[in-house]
């Protein structure tokens, strides 16, 4: 009766020991992900070209590629995942600063036409279904 106590208390101890070695060996073996271009990059810009005419499609283009040599030493670092935050940070500071701009000018340019009352309304028809339904007639 006492041996079989025994047993089980110890057959307990070396459960949790064992589970609390898996969860500390997993906790190690943790990486995070590496970053993704389109975690960053507006969605019309993933696949953007060297463009003379284009200043918008070139400075994305050059953004990818010094975001692909950036995650390819990552791959190569001793902390990688410190190196992935490092990434992240950099980028999504590069982000806002232009995204931000776009937007207010976006804005400016939305406020100018309301202004001129050059804008289509939810409520009227456009141009365009006006002018279609002249033709049909």
């Amino acid at each position: 009766m006492i041996k079989s106590k025994i047993m089980g208390i110890i057959f307990m101890k070396k459960t949790i020991l064992i589970f609390t070695l898996l969860l500390f060996a997993s906790a190690i073996a943790e990486t995070i992900k590496a970053p993704e271009w389109k975690e960053f990059c507006p969605e019309e810009y993933l696949e953007a070209k060297q463009v003379k005419e284009d200043k918008d499609q070139s400075y994305w283009y050059w953004r990818r590629l010094q975001f692909e040599t950036a995650v390819d030493k990552c791959e190569k670092s001793e902390d990688i995942n410190t190196c992935y935050n490092d990434i992240r940070k950099a980028e999504e500071k590069k982000s806002g600063k232009w995204i931000a701009p776009k937007n207010a000018y976006n804005e400016a340019l939305e406020r100018t036409r309301q202004k001129a009352g050059v804008y289509e309304s939810p409520f009227l028809p456009s141009l365009g279904t006006i002018l279609s339904g002249l033709e049909d007639e």
